[in-house]
């Protein structure tokens, strides 16, 4: 998402130059909250959320060593799936609990944060329909059709190359594959083959591939 625009401004009244003071505020500070409704079905209507946490471990072995490991987390109820980006290191993963890879994995797709996520508030919102109200229904989200709410923030405090035209902010977030398809798709690709040819001046090769599938 790129934001851009003009900024708002106002006519103030003065009666002296003098009252004109060069450290002032050039704009409105003002924020900017998208909320993406994300109903993803994930190889099928009903899916599950899941916190892939990486944790401290120790092996008494090398004292001196430092070990992680990753522990799953199933969502059990809406309060389950709640989180605050920023506060642990996770991956987060909407799977199929009842389809597998041939490796044994279920297949699923992983939300990558591109920004800061948080807050209530919403485009047109009145308070009292937010997020946090809707679940805390707490209902069960562990093997059913479930969606994702993400909320995209931007803080805007406006400086003078901001006017009149405002440089463009982005933010980010990414769907990916996580376990979802059964291997890379670049394995499937042939060799390289080298092909010769000539014309009436000069001489040529090429390499080309062949995807086989």
């Amino acid at each position: 998402v790129g934001l851009t625009g003009c900024l708002e401004v106002k006519r103030t009244e003065y009666t002296h130059t003098e009252q004109i003071e060069e450290e002032v505020y050039v704009a409105v500070n003002h924020d900017h909250f998208l909320t993406y409704h994300l109903d993803l079905d994930v190889d099928g209507e009903v899916n599950s959320f899941v916190k892939l946490q990486t944790t401290r471990a120790s092996d008494p072995k090398s004292p001196t060593k430092g070990y992680w490991k990753v522990v799953g987390d199933t969502a059990k109820t809406e309060s389950d799936a709640k989180i605050k980006l920023g506060s642990f290191a996770a991956d987060l993963v909407v799977v199929n609990p009842n389809k597998r890879t041939k490796v044994g994995n279920h297949v699923g797709y992983r939300l990558i944060p591109g920004s800061v996520a948080g807050g209530l508030y919403a485009d047109q919102s009145r308070g009292d329909g937010t997020l946090a109200t809707w679940s805390s229904r707490d209902r069960d989200v562990e093997n059913k059709d479930i969606v994702l709410w993400y909320t995209m923030s931007f803080h805007h405090v406006p400086f003078q190359e901001d006017f009149p035209i405002m440089p463009t902010i982005s933010g980010q977030f990414e769907l990916r594959q996580s376990n979802f398809f059964e291997s890379n798709p670049v394995s499937k690709n042939k060799p390289p083959q080298y092909v010769r040819g000539s014309n009436c001046s000069s001489s040529f090769s090429i390499v080309t591939g062949r995807n086989s599938a």
